[in-house]
């Protein structure tokens, strides 16, 4: 089974959403009293999620990375099956 492709708007999308839901299940379980104060490791966890966003976003922004991206995305098929036993 093959996986769907991806746009990098929707990459882009997903990483600020789980960055979004992380925070959100953070502030939720010290609202609730379940934990004193938000998990820090989870914290960067979102961190990294949002950072994954804004570099997503800039290559969008950015014509000659989008060219380099066009390129290797191109070549990649061709690589895996050269290096596949």
């Amino acid at each position: 089974m093959t996986a769907p492709k991806h746009s990098l708007l929707e990459l882009a999308a997903l990483a600020y959403a789980e960055a979004a839901r992380i925070e959100t299940t953070q502030d939720a379980l010290v609202a609730s009293g379940l934990r004193s104060a938000p998990d820090v490791g989870k914290l960067r966890d979102a961190a990294s999620f949002a950072a994954l966003g804004r570099l997503v976003d800039l290559a969008r922004g950015d014509y000659v990375i989008m060219d380099r991206l066009r390129h290797l995305t191109a070549a990649a098929p061709a690589q895996s099956k050269a290096t596949t036993p």
